[in-house]
């Protein structure tokens, strides 16, 4: 059950629909043509994306075309940046949200193929920070959401506003959120979708690995899948063509760009409301026209 390729899982990930649409044409264009798409072609994807903008709200959206493998068109459409009126492109940044779980997932793991790491094994075997509680808790139950750790509260207490820009130097600093917290289950024996969850696993990758959890992702994952431009969701890093964060007011609307904190949940997620880290990324090819 475990033992999967990092490719295989990458493959999986596909992309945030807030962020990206990958569209794959079945039809094998005519010769001479096999690289290009036709203005009729092109009409229908833009007339979809200005249909998917709309009936969602999203403000800006990044495309490719991959035919037989090979990228034969790509552009941006609306804005990367609303404030500053900076439009999105085909090189544009997005910001991969919860996909960035199935990311850690993937790492976890290459060091459990590698034998550095037991999944079954309490995870004060390699996170000591993180308290003892009634019942062990194991990265097995982490990685499928059974570990009884709380996601964020409805109400918001406990958790980092999202407004904010609190900065957590370490892994182990960011367990205080949710470490001393009761489990809403035994672990092993109810699922619970959990962020947090997920942010003790960056912290039982680090101490598995004796790396960082940003390099170690940056080594393992995205150098093999030539990710070459995907990196962390730095909140006093600029990016110039990624795209702020926004939050969502109304359905036509969209306002102030929320934060992120870097180090709080690397492991987890990327996008924001709530404030959160890791990754920022691009598609896996080059396109060929924007």
């Amino acid at each position: 059950m475990f033992r999967k390729t990092t490719r295989r899982f990458l493959w999986r990930l596909l992309f945030p629909w807030t962020v990206m649409l990958l569209l794959a044409l079945a039809s094998v264009s005519a010769v001479g043509q096999e690289h290009s798409l036709s203005a009729g072609k092109r009409a229908q994807i833009e007339k979809a994306v200005s249909g998917f903008m709309t009936a969602n709200s999203v403000p800006g959206v990044s495309i490719a075309i991959v035919e037989n493998g090979q990228s034969v068109w790509s552009a941006g459409f609306g804005m990367a940046d609303l404030e500053d009126s900076a439009p999105a492109t085909s090189s544009t940044l997005y910001r991969l949200g919860s996909i960035s779980k199935s990311i850690t997932a993937v790492a976890v793991l290459q060091l459990y193929e590698r034998g550095k790491l037991d999944v079954d094994a309490p995870v004060q075997k390699y996170c000591p920070a993180f308290p003892q509680k009634d019942s062990p808790i194991t990265s097995r139950q982490l990685l499928a959401h059974l570990s009884g750790i709380r996601h964020y509260n409805d109400d918001g207490k406990g958790d980092v506003p999202e407004d904010s820009a609190r900065h957590f130097a370490t892994m182990e600093d960011s367990l205080q959120l949710f470490a001393s917290d009761p489990l809403l289950s035994k672990p092993g024996t109810q699922f619970h979708y959990s962020t947090y969850g997920y942010t003790l696993l960056g912290c039982v990758l680090e101490g598995a690995a004796s790396q960082k959890y940003s390099d170690f992702v940056r080594e393992n994952v995205f150098r093999p899948a030539a990710m070459d431009h995907s990196q962390a969701d730095d909140f006093f890093a600029i990016i110039p063509i990624a795209p702020a964060g926004i939050t969502k007011t109304n359905l036509a609307r969209f306002a102030t760009p929320a934060f992120s904190t870097p180090a709080t949940k690397f492991p987890a997620e990327a996008s924001s409301p709530p404030p959160t880290t890791w990754p920022i990324s691009r598609p896996p090819f080059s396109p060929t026209s924007s």
